[in-house]
């Protein structure tokens, strides 16, 4: 469980996954120290809002597996030697959340379709996968690329998020151009509810 705001950018080292093939692979981030230092083999990490699990740290570099799955449903296998990506640690138990609950489930990829000024804050409009839109809120939550974000409008398939300053500066949004891939996990608090109402309808 993490929280969507993200603690420090790591650097792609070395990406052995191929999302063509959709097979299993394996990826090297480089993190800064002092968040390293915290993390140990079968820890659970979020790299770009996706919940990946340590399979071995040396200094600060974390090793990851990759499977099938991930791949298809995630921007990880196309991920560039030297790229800079999101990463946060998993939430401890009792920890003040300042974000929204993200499982680091990535459900889909969307694309930005359109970035506009506004004075210093920054307004991207997102397209999503058709099947996703449904849980997209106006003012609820959304996590992209693992940041924890509220919805502004939405129309159809697209939807726009407004960032400020210290957004844009600490985490990697401030280079989102149109045509950027971003992962996608809607709010699972809004999901929950009506998935269990299908379950206990459907065992009837």
């Amino acid at each position: 469980m993490f929280g969507g705001l993200i603690e420090v950018r790591g650097t792609v080292v070395a990406n052995g996954s191929n999302r063509a093939r959709s097979r299993a692979g394996s990826l090297k981030v480089r993190v800064p120290g002092r968040t390293a230092g915290r993390v140990k083999a079968g820890d659970s990490v979020a790299i770009n809002g996706v919940c990946l699990t340590v399979t071995s740290r040396r200094g600060d570099l974390l090793s990851f597996d990759v499977g099938p799955e991930t791949l298809k449903k995630t921007t990880a296998g196309s991920l560039r030697n030297g790229e800079r990506v999101h990463v946060e640690l998993a939430l401890r138990w009792g920890q003040r959340i300042g974000g929204h609950y993200v499982l680091g489930h990535v459900e889909g990829v969307g694309r930005v379709v359109r970035v506009r000024l506004e004075g210093r804050c920054r307004s991207f409009d997102v397209r999503c996968p058709g099947r996703l839109s449904r849980w997209v809120v106006p003012k609820g939550s959304i996590a992209l690329d693992g940041v924890s974000l509220t919805c502004g409008r939405r129309r159809g398939d697209v939807f726009s998020v407004h960032c400020i300053p210290a957004t844009l500066t600490k985490t990697g949004l401030g280079d989102w151009r149109v045509g950027t891939r971003v992962n996608i996990e809607t709010d699972y608090l809004l999901r929950a509810p009506r998935r269990s109402r299908r379950g206990r309808s459907g065992s009837r």
